[in-house]
């Protein structure tokens, strides 16, 4: 009790708050997110590097949008507040899916992976090792006559040691949509999809079905995806809020049940942007070899006019500009008025 008084008497009571490591870090922490690549049909070396439309970013999903990434590398960046929303999401997705959920059991389903250790004989030593990924193998069969590769098939975790959670991943082939899911979970016999987002606390109400809230329409469109893909017919969206220091009262669930008219308007749509990427890989195709797809940006913005249907965002405008469309800035770049 003495020497905590005789500490206390030592102190100095001068305050010392400081934010330089705050403001180095907001200068410092930022990240090119370029797209290196056009969009395009024509097969490459690499799947990846081809044209695919996520079930995660419906929101970016417009004809116009992907005809403008035939012929346009995005640049964007990313500041420390971007940032820090993308790796907190990242974060909790990794704490559900590394250990929440495997705590489930035989009733969690997903990919598994796992790093077997192979000897390489140096010498006459062999403690130099690497390591080769080995996957799961599942046989997922979906009855109907959708053309789709199942990248990543789904079961419970193998026996053994040292497998590890990995994501399904499914590819819709026609209409070139990619499918990954966080997990497929099997409750009370009847198999659903798993989806987890993170949202800060100030948006419960608007979630909330109690309060007159409702699912974002882009996760509903995720999750209707990831039921088409697969064949089951039942999902749930789990709400993570940010900053909730109870597990209970940090989540909130719902269910979303399989709605074919979704569905139905997300082909439709992503048949759209299919052909207006095909229709740009034909125009670069009939452009002579090293000379440019445009004379300048503006030309390539006439040549986009009246060839693409606009969806509902971009018929709210100011100026000739969608006023709510989140890739407005690619579309409708500074500067640019839309003939009237």
């Amino acid at each position: 009790m003495l020497g905590h008084v005789i500490h206390k008497q030592n102190i100095d009571e001068t305050p010392r708050i400081s934010k330089k490591l705050i403001e180095l870090i907001l200068e410092k922490w930022r990240e090119n997110r370029s797209n290196s690549r056009l969009a395009t049909l024509v097969p490459q070396d690499e799947t990846w590097k081809e044209f695919w439309l996520y079930a995660s970013n419906t929101k970016y999903w417009c004809p116009r949008l992907c005809a403008i990434k035939a012929f346009v590398k995005t640049d964007d960046i990313v500041d420390a507040e971007g940032l820090w929303n993308m790796e907190y999401g990242k974060a909790v997705h990794s704490v559900f899916q590394t250990s929440i959920l495997p705590s489930l059991g035989a009733q969690l389903l997903g990919a598994w992976k796992k790093y077997f250790p192979l000897e390489v004989p140096i010498g006459k030593d062999f403690e130099h090792k690497i390591f080769k990924l080995v996957r799961s193998s599942f046989w997922n069969q979906v009855n109907d006559d959708e053309d789709r590769h199942i990248v990543r098939g789904w079961g419970t975790k193998p026996k053994g040691k040292d497998w590890e959670y990995d994501e399904v991943k499914i590819r819709m082939l026609k209409y070139r949509i990619v499918c990954k899911l966080d997990a497929i979970l099997r409750i009370n016999g009847e198999e659903e999809i798993f989806e987890l987002k993170t949202e800060k606390e100030i948006a419960r109400d608007d979630l909330d079905p109690f309060m007159g809230g409702a699912p974002r329409v882009d996760h509903v469109n995720q999750v209707s995806l990831g039921m088409w893909a697969t064949g089951i017919r039942r999902s749930r969206i789990c709400y993570n809020f940010k900053g909730v220091p109870y597990f209970r009262t940090s989540l909130m669930e719902q269910e979303i049940p399989y709605d074919e008219d979704i569905v139905n308007r997300l082909k439709r749509l992503a048949l759209m942007c299919v052909d207006a990427v095909r229709m740009c890989d034909k125009y670069k195709m009939d452009v002579e070899d090293g000379k440019p797809f445009f004379e300048d940006e503006k030309s390539m913005y006439g040549w986009l006019e009246g060839r693409f249907e606009r969806l509902q965002e971009c018929q709210l405008k100011s100026q000739g500009k969608p006023k709510y469309c989140p890739g407005r800035n690619i579309c409708f770049p500074k500067g640019y008025r839309r003939k009237k």
